[in-house]
């Protein structure tokens, strides 16, 4: 069939569209080899060269190069055109892959530190030899670790390190990372099962004790945190309880299966009843060195109750002191002087002094009590009720129970042995001394010396007496008898002076030469006339008259006159009622 005719230009083949179909006449499609293509008999036209297949590894160049071929010179046997070389970059091949750790019940660890990994090669590539390293890698802060531009081939990837207090992963991740067939872009190989690491775990058991006795304390609670290697610190959830709070139980103990290596702090929020709450934290390194017991230690609160004299300080024996409650309940102590709620193998708490201290201990922080005074020291006076409140602090917390003591003092009321306080001169005059009594120790033995001195005279000494009694009671009165002969004294004022003793020790003493009521006085006796003086005449007139007088007997009669009146009226109202 002719196509063209003779001197027409060629452009392009007429050809059917079914022609162009069939790839057997016609191929748009040009395969490079090793070498330049060179495509000849073109026909005359515009033509676009187009990529449409990179070789395998390749990204494909999408660039449109294009072409004219026009009718030349009758000299130029073809219109030659050259391409520019159309380079292929190799394909990127990214390897992407998550590390994670092992959440344990009892915290979500997200630190990625110290966690270090291999990829080496599997086969004989690119001139490495098989476990050649090929890159180390550590995780970003979500645990991600890429890797970029690897060549296809097959790897391995390893755990070099690992985070602290997680196992090391001796197990191989075998990756084949092969390039596009035809490829457009670079890829990103994405490994979708994690790489995870188990922590290490021991079980660690907490021990809380009475710093003293070593008794199990039940109920003291506390929280775990968890120390990262920034310093910051995550609370330890209690997987028995869903909360953070841990409580030690009957025996004093926590048990915390299987917590992960690491460095923690225990951090004391609540004491047991009747203990002080420890304020600093307890280091807790769990590693394989370290001890499977932690115990840690709580003081009881300790209250000392000293009976002191109010005046000197010192201690003071005998007193019987009890303890009460906030409701005025005595309480209860075991054994060891602990407060307790066993009132039936508990004692009272209930004591005597014996000049030492007396300590309760584990009284409750915060509450009210009150020591009571039963019986007062001999010598003391009862005191009133202390009330205290138990503070959180340690060591010894003092209550003082001072007592005043007993000062004696004595008084004295001296008369008479008739009741008056004066007499007449005599042979034998007796000075009873009533002697009053304060502040004396019932039931102990007193002696009572007492002196009668002349008041004009202290140092003359008329008479002295001595008694000993037995106080009945604290205080009282009893009598000192003086005997001694006056008929020289009158006119005279005698004092009594008394002194006290109690066990050769003068306590008390009464010397006041001007206290009227120990004070009692000889008076001088009247005067008898005699005979011979009642008939003596005077030498010089009197001022007395002896004559009757006429106005008396009148004032008598009168008197006399008016008795006899209210009689007689009294009389007549009497018979008439």
């Amino acid at each position: 069939e002719t196509i063209y005719l003779k001197g027409e230009v060629i452009t392009f083949p007429k050809l059917l569209p079914e022609q162009l179909a069939d790839e057997t006449l016609v191929s748009n499609k040009v395969i490079t080899e090793g070498e330049p293509l060179i495509l000849s008999k073109i026909p005359l036209g515009k033509y676009k060269l187009i990529e449409i297949k990179a070789p395998p590894g390749y990204i494909k160049d999408d660039s449109e190069r294009e072409f004219e071929f026009t009718a030349q010179a009758s000299t130029m046997l073809v219109d030659l055109k050259e391409t520019l070389p159309i380079k292929n970059q190799r394909q990127k091949l990214n390897l992407e892959l998550k590390k994670e750790l092992f959440s344990t019940e009892y915290f979500i660890d997200y630190g990625f530190e110290n966690i270090v990994l291999g990829l080496y090669t599997s086969d004989e590539l690119l001139g490495l030899n098989p476990d050649s390293t090929i890159a180390i890698v550590t995780p970003d802060e979500n645990g991600i670790i890429t890797i970029e531009d690897i060549p296809a081939g097959n790897y391995y990837l390893k755990e070099i390190s690992t985070k602290d207090g997680y196992v090391l992963s001796e197990s191989m991740y075998n990756i084949n990372l092969v390039a596009d067939e035809s490829a457009v872009e670079d890829r990103i190989e994405i490994i979708q099962e994690p790489i995870i690491n188990q922590p290490s775990v021991k079980d660690i058991k907490i021990t809380k004790k009475d710093s003293d006795t070593g008794y199990p304390l039940v109920g003291v609670q506390f929280n775990l945190f968890a120390i990262q290697a920034d310093g910051s610190k995550i609370i330890v959830n209690n997987p028995d309880t869903g909360d953070h709070i841990f409580i030690t139980d009957q025996n004093g103990e926590i048990l915390l299966k299987g917590l992960p290596y690491g460095n923690y702090f225990l951090e004391e929020i609540k004491a047991a009843t009747g203990y002080i709450k420890d304020g600093t934290s307890k280091n807790i390194a769990v590693s394989d060195e370290s001890a499977l017991e932690i115990k840690v230690e709580n003081e009881a609160t300790r209250v000392g109750f000293n009976k002191t004299d109010a005046n000197t300080g010192k201690s003071v024996i005998g007193a019987c002191l009890r303890l009460l409650d906030q409701f005025g309940n005595i309480d209860y102590l075991d054994q060891n002087r602990y407060l307790t709620n066993d009132r039936k193998n508990g004692q009272p708490a209930e004591w005597t002094t014996d000049g030492t201290m007396y300590y309760v201990n584990g009284l409750i922080v915060g509450h009210q009590y009150t020591v009571e005074e039963v019986t007062a020291p001999v010598g003391y006076h009862q005191v009133d009720p202390i009330s205290f409140i138990v503070s959180d602090n340690q060591g010894i917390q003092l209550t003082n129970i001072p007592n005043l003591p007993f000062e004696p003092k004595i008084k004295t009321k001296a008369m008479f042995e008739n009741g008056t306080k004066t007499a007449y001169p005599a042979e034998k005059l007796v000075v009873v001394d009533q002697v009053s009594y304060v502040d004396l120790i019932a039931g102990q033995k007193y002696t009572l010396k007492g002196k009668l001195v002349c008041k004009s005279e202290p140092g003359n000494i008329i008479a002295e007496a001595e008694t000993s009694f037995i106080a009945n009671n604290s205080s009282g009165e009893i009598e000192v008898r003086f005997e001694f002969k006056g008929e020289s004294l009158a006119g005279k004022e005698l004092v009594v002076f008394e002194e006290l003793y109690f066990k050769d020790k003068m306590i008390a003493q009464h010397k006041d030469l001007n206290d009227s009521n120990q004070t009692v006085k000889i008076i001088e006796p009247k005067r008898i006339e005699t005979s011979a003086e009642l008939t003596k005449q005077p030498e010089k007139p009197e001022t007395f008259d002896n004559s009757e007088n006429p106005l008396l007997w009148l004032s008598l009669g009168f008197l006399s006159l008016g008795i006899s009146l209210v009689t007689y009226i009294l009389c007549k109202k009497k018979t008439k009622d």
